[in-house]
């Protein structure tokens, strides 16, 4: 079990990255294009971009899902008591959860 649940994180941090990447990347240039407009002409406009609901969900459950599969390799691979791995685990996924979920209910009702 615990061979599947690090192989099944992995899959999942690996899987996540590059959107997480582009989608960090997009946040980055639309917001240096918004600071310095003259200077910077990458996107016709970089504001609604920059504040779209769709991407700021997407980031979100995607960093959440990254952070997590994250989480559990870590754990995995540094904690050897079983207890003390799961508990660990369990607390730092439960504050991560709560945060990206009010961060989503947060950009839904807005």
């Amino acid at each position: 079990m615990r061979l599947a649940k690090a192989y099944i994180a992995l899959v999942l941090a690996e899987a996540t990255s590059i959107p997480l990447l582009l989608l960090a990347a997009l946040y980055i240039l639309t917001g240096y294009q918004m600071l310095y407009p003259d200077k910077l002409r990458l996107f016709p406009n970089p504001t609604a971009l920059h504040t779209d609901k769709v991407l700021r969900i997407a980031t979100t459950v995607l960093a959440m899902l990254h952070s997590s599969a994250g989480i559990v390799l870590l754990c995995e691979r540094r904690i050897r008591n079983r207890l003390a791995r799961e508990v660990i685990e369990t607390i730092v996924l439960l504050l991560l959860i709560t945060t990206c979920t009010t961060l989503l209910i947060t950009d839904i009702t807005r």
